[in-house]
């Protein structure tokens, strides 16, 4: 059985620089020990979506086949002169990734990584969540409290997959 995962990105000014780095070497960490393919089957492919106001496709789920070509590519992701942060593009781009690379008996997870959350596309952004959750694809998310409220920035969590939503409230803790 193989698995997918893509790692969606917030690199807008409100992340900053230290979280983004802390991002960067939290998902190294996580796929690094692990074997990376860019064919269909029985491995771990790995996609990297960037967002601020707009999503970018950093690389699709057939781009790496090891571990140092997804290190220079994730460290080379830079914070973008823009402070707005817009949650929904990222998921709609990750969502248009494994809609476009369908593959059977393969487990699909978006890891979304994010410092802000913004209400006006609360209802849209849930309506992703949950077709994502139909078609079986875990969102899993890491939120870093910053300049905004940690109750506000908290409320991305109820576009995780029910146990995965991550807080970051002090640098290198998460609850």
């Amino acid at each position: 059985m193989g698995l997918d995962i893509i790692a969606v990105i917030d690199n807008s000014l409100s992340m900053g620089l230290t979280n983004l780095a802390q991002f960067q070497a939290l998902l190294a960490t996580i796929v690094n020990p692990l074997t990376l393919c860019s064919s269909s089957k029985n491995c771990l492919r790995i996609g990297l979506v960037t967002f601020t106001s707009t999503a970018t496709m950093v690389a699709d789920l057939n781009a790496f086949n090891d571990t140092i070509m997804f290190d220079e590519t994730l460290f080379s992701i830079s914070i973008a002169n823009n402070n707005e942060v817009n949650i929904l593009s990222g998921l709609q781009m990750a969502n248009t990734i494994f809609m476009n690379n369908v593959v059977s008996n393969t487990s699909r997870s978006v890891m979304l990584f994010t410092s802000a959350y913004n209400d006006t596309q609360s209802e849209r952004l849930v309506s992703l969540a949950l077709e994502m959750r139909e078609d079986d694809i875990k969102i899993l998310t890491v939120a870093v409290v910053g300049n905004m409220g940690s109750d506000e920035i908290k409320k991305v969590g109820e576009l995780a997959w029910p146990g995965f939503d991550f807080v970051n409230d002090d640098i290198g803790h998460f609850s």
